[in-house]
């Protein structure tokens, strides 16, 4: 399930309009249109537009037990999510009790965010999830894009009936491909997946039996409880210009006492050369 908008929030003329834009809720792995899934925007993407749409997504999905949502600010949306939900009428709550609620971020939004955001809500890190991408209704915003300057003058009743009859035309044509689409699918996994069992084989091998074990008890652990230590965060401290810099011009410090000098001018050492060169470099 995505949870994802398009809106005109650096728009100069937005002065007594009913909407700049609209948000949904779509099927993350088909690319479906979910049912009271979408809305209007008003100047940017508010919180109280977004949940309203997706509560209202979920009161038609009570009998799903495993709901994996992306939304590109999954990391800060999912903390206050269901303390929202307390905002709305009853008719919108949802009972999280008995599911497994996963919140994700997509994965072209993922690089923008800090390191341990793009572990904890990274797609490619939660079983069952193959190669999605979470991006679908980024592509979908192609196709109702043009409507746009049809739609932008109507009224909303009208207005909004136009806007339902494409996205219905978008599930109907959804539905008429999947044949096809399934099956390309399908011829192009089936030789991929026995290639990567081939890879995870050879990968198998050149690890010892007990750092083997040891790394896939960490990772059952955290698939099933996610508060447990994440193995695929990483430890290392990242080495920066600054430091290396720092390093160097304590090392010719050392050098300068011990009578050592190694400099090729009077005012450049040598850390100071390599540090220009590089900005140099950059300057490129």
């Amino acid at each position: 399930m995505t949870v994802t908008r398009v809106n005109l929030v650096n728009s100069k003329n937005v002065h007594g309009l009913a909407a700049t834009g609209i948000g949904a809720v779509v099927c993350v792995r088909h690319n479906f249109k979910q049912p009271f899934a979408i809305g209007d925007l008003q100047k940017g993407e508010k919180c109280v537009n977004m949940d309203y749409l997706f509560f209202s997504t979920l009161t038609h999905s009570n009998d799903l037990a495993v709901f994996n949502i992306s939304y590109d600010i999954a990391c800060q949306w999912s903390k206050h999510h269901w303390t929202h939900m307390s905002h709305y009428p009853l008719k919108l709550h949802f009972s999280p009790g008995g599911k497994t609620i996963t919140f994700l971020m997509p994965k072209f939004h993922s690089p923008a965010h800090i390191p341990a955001c793009q572990t904890t809500f990274s797609f490619n890190l939660i079983k069952g999830m193959a190669r999605m991408d979470g991006e679908a209704l980024e592509r979908g915003w192609s196709n109702i894009n043009p409507v746009a300057t049809s739609t932008h003058q109507m009224g909303s009743g009208l207005r909004w009936d136009t806007l339902d009859d494409y996205f219905s035309n978008w599930n109907w044509c959804k539905v008429c491909n999947f044949g096809p689409f399934l099956l390309q699918k399908l011829k192009e996994a089936i030789p991929q997946q026995d290639h990567h069992v081939l890879d995870l084989a050879n990968f198998k091998q050149a690890i010892s039996t007990e750092s083997l074990e040891s790394w896939c008890q960490m990772v059952e652990e955290w698939q099933s409880n996610q508060s447990n230590p994440n193995p695929f965060e990483s430890t290392a401290i990242p080495v920066t210009q600054a430091s290396v810099h720092l390093e160097l011009s304590q090392a010719e410090a050392d050098q300068l006492k011990h009578g050592l000098d190694v400099s090729l001018h009077a005012e450049v050492s040598l850390s100071v050369l390599i540090a220009a060169g590089m900005d140099l470099e950059a300057q490129q």
